[in-house]
This record gives structure tokens, sequence and C-alpha cells, in this order.
């Protein structure tokens, strides 16, 4: 199964199209899925991927976890995405330990993107379901599985000089791209406050990429908390950064 959608990848042509794919958080906390994306950042042109076109192995190159799916050639127009999930499990479903992982993505064409995320003890973290494209707009997906039905509150900043509070230090600054990210009608960081579901997960924030290419290059780093406002210490979790480059 897994040869035949190696080879449905490297079949697939798409002129002025281009698949690349994301995976996150780059520090996971144990038990948020890691999130596998692949997006169509062409302006012509169509990308085929798969149900699940990744394999995990860990730090060393050995072989953790290879998903057992359904073979779907799935088709992404310019500016879809499709993203798939790792649950932090090995082949045998057992949860893997704290470590590195290396994410290998299948993309069209037979390219084989390799990304590192590491699965840590720490409390909460997010990641971008697609590429930071210039002219487009990319969901968030928040976890802290500590957190469900939390309320939660984001933010982004140019530098992560660090933000005291009475549960610690939110990884972000006070700068006038914070700023910005809490007005509500900014029009590009969205649903920057919301709640989180069940699982003490969303994708209900967003960021909207201008289409404006003086914004090209730019860095900045996205971060959340989760709010208990019955408490003293309004602050019951602060996630870990996300480093975002414009493209």
């Amino acid at each position: 199964m897994l040869r035949t959608l190696f080879a449905l990848l490297a079949l697939a042509t798409a002129a002025s199209a281009q698949a690349a794919a994301t995976v996150g958080p780059p520090k996971a906390p144990v038990g948020c899925p890691i999130t596998i994306t692949v997006s169509n950042d062409g302006t012509a042109g169509d990308v085929v991927t798969g149900v699940c076109p990744y394999r995990v192995f860990d730090e060393i190159g050995q072989p953790v976890y290879t998903p057992i799916c359904i073979l779907i050639a799935i088709l992404l127009q310019p500016g879809q995405t499709f993203t798939a999930e790792w649950e932090q499990i090995d082949d045998l479903g057992n949860p893997v330990p704290p470590g590195i992982y290396r994410i290998d993505v299948m993309l069209e064409g037979g390219v084989v993107e390799q990304h590192f995320v590491e699965v840590a003890n720490v409390d909460a973290a997010l990641s971008m379901l697609g590429t930071s494209k210039l002219g487009f707009e990319r969901d968030l997906k928040l976890c802290s599985p500590q957190d469900p039905f939390g309320i939660y509150a984001a933010a982004a900043s140019l530098s992560t000089a660090g933000i005291p509070t009475c549960a610690g230090t939110v990884p972000l600054a006070t700068d006038a791209l914070f700023k910005v990210s809490q007005q509500a009608s900014n029009g590009v960081f969205l649903s920057f406050a919301g709640q989180l579901d069940a699982s003490g997960a969303s994708t209900q924030p967003r960021v909207a990429f201008p289409a404006d290419p003086v914004f090209q290059g730019i860095e900045f780093n996205v971060a959340f908390v989760v709010l208990d406002l019955s408490d003293p210490c309004p602050v019951a979790r602060i996630s870990e950064e996300l480093p975002v480059k414009v493209e």
C-alpha cells in the first residue's frame, strides 16, 4: 500500500503548483497529536497527496510508526491544505516516550521532506496547519491537554523577550506586533481568543497572511495562555512559542 502511494505521488504533476509540508508543534506536550499538513502553494494546477503521507522515525532513524490507511488520492487546489495527525504512538499502538522524532512527509514527484519534532514534558503548544505563504490564510492548532474547555488567549510578537505573569513567563514581547495581534479587528490574527474543545485543543485561531510582498521574510512568534478567571492567578497554562517566517 505504501509503495502504491509513493507511485501515485511520483506520477502526479502540476505545472505552476508547489507542494510543501509543515509539521508541528516543534516541541509538543505528551499526548498532543503531531500535525502533518500538505499545502498547495501554487497559483495554478492541483497537487496530489494521500490520506496519511508520512512515516515516523526516532532521532537515529529507526522506524517508529508507519500509518495504515485507505489508499485515497486527495486533490488539493491552489491554496488548499490537507492535515493528518500522528497520535504519538508506535506501530504497536503504544505511546512513545519523550524525545526527538523525525517525520518524513511524502510529496508529489517523489519528494520527501524531513521534519523534526520533540515530544516533551511541556504544558501546551501550537502548530500552523499549512505554510506561512503570502496571500493565504492558515489555521493554527492549539493544544493544552490539561485544559478541556479552557479559555485561551493567543498573541504574536517579533521577539521572545518574555512577558512575566503570576504563572511564569509568556515567550513573547509586548511590542508593536503584540499590540496589533490583540486588536479585535486587525484582519491578520483572527479568533485569537476563544474556547478549547473537550480534548484541550482548538483550530479556531488563524493567520491571514497579507498578499503584499513587503511582508515577505518577516519572522515572528505566536503563543497562547489558558485562563482560569476564577483563580487568583488567572493564567492556568502557558504555551511554547511557535516561530513563523512569512514566505
